[in-house]
């Protein structure tokens, strides 16, 4: 029987049950629930509003205590919610809540239609939670389908579905609230209701695909690998239940696509990205031009081309990103105006754009970049999501542009864009610190072509004020802001001769725009406490050894002599004392690794100027940087011995000022560990043998040691004499030019000569108290 024929027949016995006949409340029901029917297949309003009224009129036939009150209750709850799901009135949702609260009172705890009124009450307040968001909704929705879960045991016909809409529930909850406990519950709910529907079910499609999705959340969560693994199997099984011809095979397709693109991202293997191109082209195939999805489809095959270009290009073909190009083309003109994946589609085309200028160099590609990312920035005006992204694409197409042409007003046009950007992000806005960071970058860029103090300053101030390093979902831009700094750092660091001794400080300041000298140690220190604030904060060892470098960099623009050096030493030996603390591991890290040089640097340089000027204050720091650098040092470190000889130099020049002997015991011991450190054939060990033989000859005669001190300079020149002469003669037996193989350039006998002096090797002869042929056999020995 048609549904319109069983209304027409539901009609005519309502018409022969007159008011006040026995059995008039089942004919009103009964034909409700006909229209209902069919109105569910055909989608006709007045259906719905027909049997919501003759619903109302059998409630009023089952007052509080008829037996059918509840079943009626139920029925006219059930038609508000599907009329709710038709117009979106929040009055008939409103009401059908209240009725299925009303009837479940009606049900005695254990009866089963009690189970099926906590379900359609969680269904309701599903309904509800999806209008207005509120997470109360759907807490109570999870608490109703719980309830419900419990009316079905193992094994009972209807367990499934109160197990999917659990399931549903804290899947949502989890995207609103990234809580992973509500994902991990999710999942175990998705695992119960999958094997509840074996092969051949009528869910097992929707249950399959449903685990897969829940799966890749977690694994893009916590990055946990057989998660994801574990989504690419049940993704191929899905694949399976959906042949070609099936409407939802490209989901599929896309699913599976996806996964493999990020298994390749983190694992490095070609053929996970090969097989996702091929299924994304698969996909593109199933929407012919002029589908409402093929942008989509063109949309995802481009990222999986590009994918590679990211990571790696030595993973990507140029023919790749030319074609990921011609699709996002494509991909951008279909959609509607308001379609957001037309404005991601001019993003990703724009920095495809600006990919391929990278390596092609053609102007036009730049100009292209510029023009989708200006389209873009149309597509999402203040307010909307995305603003942001196509600020940041523009701006960073206009920095490119001006680097290459010098375009002074590509420059100002992205100042422009940040401070509008940035008066959108009131305190308080998540975004206001990346906003902050992106200005703060572009002044930078334009104080590096014009000069202005003020940009300086003003970059400093706001990059510091939205630097909250490693905090969660922050971009690298912090990372940037301290390598600009660090860029501006280098004019203003001492000076290389070609022999490798760093010039006076003096000099240094006299290069060009040094007014900005105290401006950027002080930025340095600002910067490094950032870092120390959010390592207090979040435990993060980068952010420590980030304040440590940065806190190095800026102790040499405040040396002994500056007011402020005992304070910037203090923070100094703060933040080493904590990194200490927290253990030194074999392999240093990178930024760790250039702190400690650094130090070691800035140590013999204070070391060498002591030598020259005199100042106690010159040689205390230096065997205070240099015992910093021990420390922070692995002792398996290939420099650790070298870094032992200088601090014993050090030691031996405080011995000569001061007599102290513990100085000399110091310098003793640790030229014994040096010594331990190296072996016989090592150009080092010699010197170090005779060095720790002058040691001991100083500690058993220490005041015969410092009066000859005093004649130690003359020394030195005829020495360093000595081995000039030594090492020329020894050139004379080699090829006229060599190659320096950390360098990779080629270096003639003067620039040999040059190299050699300036080296470690050079000064460790020079403050030996060594004889000639031992001279000798330690320059050939090198050579």
């Amino acid at each position: 029987m048609t549904s319109e024929d069983d209304v027409s027949c539901r009609r005519a016995e309502l018409e022969r049950c007159h008011q006040g006949n026995n059995g008039r409340d089942v004919a009103l029901t009964d034909l409700a629930d006909a229209l209902h029917e069919r109105f569910l297949e055909e989608s006709k309003t007045e259906d719905m509003d027909e049997a919501i009224d003759l619903l109302r009129a059998a409630l009023k036939l089952h007052p509080p205590g008829h037996p059918l009150r509840s079943s009626s209750l139920r029925s006219l709850a059930r038609c508000l919610s599907d009329r709710y799901g038709h117009q979106e009135v929040v009055a008939d949702l409103d009401e059908a809540i209240t009725l299925a609260r009303a009837a479940i009172e009606l049900y005695l705890p254990g009866d089963p239609d009690r189970g099926l009124s906590l379900h359609d009450l969680g269904r309701y307040l599903w309904q509800m939670f999806r209008k207005s968001g509120a997470m109360r909704d759907l807490d109570e929705a999870i608490k109703m389908h719980r309830a419900a879960l419990g009316f079905c045991p193992p094994e009972h016909p209807r367990r499934l579905l109160p197990l999917l809409w659990l399931d549903l529930c804290f899947s949502v909850k989890y995207d609103d609230q990234w809580v992973v406990a509500d994902l991990d519950e999710a999942i175990t709910l998705s695992r119960a209701a999958l094997e509840l529907c074996p092969p051949g079910h009528r869910c097992r499609d929707l249950s399959t695909g449903t685990l897969g999705h829940l799966l890749v959340q977690r694994f893009r969560k916590l990055s946990v690998m057989h998660n994801l693994e574990e989504a690419i199997n049940l993704y191929r099984v899905a694949l399976e239940l959906y042949p070609p011809g099936h409407p939802h095979r490209s989901i599929s397709l896309h699913s599976l696509a996806s996964c493999l693109s990020d298994r390749y991202h983190h694992q490095g293997e070609v053929a996970y990205l090969d097989e996702a191109i091929t299924l994304g082209r698969a996909e593109a195939e199933l929407y012919p031009p002029g589908q409402p999805h093929r942008g989509i489809s063109l949309y995802n095959l481009g990222r999986h081309l590009t994918r590679p270009w990211k990571r790696s290009q030595k993973t990507t073909t140029k023919h790749d990103l030319d074609e990921a190009i011609e699709l996002y083309r494509v991909a951008a003109e279909p959609h509607l105006p308001e379609d957001p994946l037309r404005s991601s589609s001019f993003h990703l085309l724009a920095l495809c754009l600006l990919d391929r200028y990278d390596y092609r160099r053609v102007v036009a590609d730049l100009d292209d970049a510029i023009r989708f990312s200006r389209t873009a920035l149309e597509l999402c005006p203040p307010g909307r999501s995305g603003h942001d992204l196509s600020v940041d694409i523009l701006s960073l197409c206009l920095q490119e542009r001006f680097r290459e042409l010098a375009t002074i007003h590509d420059l100002e046009k992205a100042v422009e864009l940040h401070r509008a950007a940035l008066e959108l992000h009131l305190p308080g806005d998540p975004l206001r610190s990346s906003s902050l960071q992106s200005l703060a970058l572009c002044l930078f860029y334009r104080y590096r072509h014009q000069r202005v103090d003020a940009d300086f300053e003003e970059a400093v101030t706001l990059g510091c004020a939205g630097s909250e390093p490693h905090s969660p979902g922050r971009s690298k831009r912090g990372s940037s802001l301290s390598d600009l700094i660090l860029d501006l750092w280098t004019r203003y660091q001492p000076m290389k001769s070609r022999s490798g001794k760093a010039n006076s400080l003096r000099q240094a300041t006299m290069v060009p725009y040094s007014t900005c000298h105290s401006v950027i140690a002080c930025s340095l220190h600002t910067l490094s406490m950032h870092y120390w604030h959010s390592f207090r904060k979040q435990a993060t060892l980068g952010d420590l050894d980030e304040a440590i470098c940065l806190a190095a960099y800026g102790l040499e623009l405040r040396l002994p002599e500056h007011p402020d050096y005992d304070v910037s030493l203090q923070k100094l030996s703060l933040f080493i004392g904590e990194r200490l603390a927290r253990g030194i591991t074999v392999v240093e890290t990178i930024t760790l690794a250039r702190a400690v040089d650094n130090l070691r640097v800035l140590s013999r340089y204070l070391k060498d100027r002591f030598r020259n000027e005199h100042s106690d204050a010159d040689l205390h720091a230096a065997v205070t940087l240099q015992k910093y650098v021990l420390q922070l040092r692995p002792d398996v470190h290939a420099s650790y011995a070298s870094d032992l000889d200088e601090l014993v130099q050090c030691l031996k020049d405080n011995f000569h000022r001061t007599a102290s002997m513990t100085d000399l015991a110091d310098a003793i011991a640790l030229e014994q560990k040096a010594l331990e450190l190296s072996f016989p054939g090592d150009p080092g060990h010699k010197i170090r043998q005779v060095t720790l033989a002058t040691c001991l000859q100083m500690k058993m005669n220490p005041l015969a040691s410092r009066v000859s001190s005093v004649d130690s300079d003359v020394a030195k020149c005829e020495v360093s004499q000595t081995i000039h002469n030594i090492v020329s003669e020894a050139l004379e037996t080699m090829p006229t030019r060599l190659l320096d193989t950390h360098t990779g350039i080629l270096c003639d006998r003067a620039g040999q000569l040059s190299h050699f002096m300036g080296g470690q090797q050079y000064k460790q002869l020079l403050s030996a108290t060594l004889d000639e042929p031992t001279i000798r056999t330690a320059v050939l020995e090198h050579f």
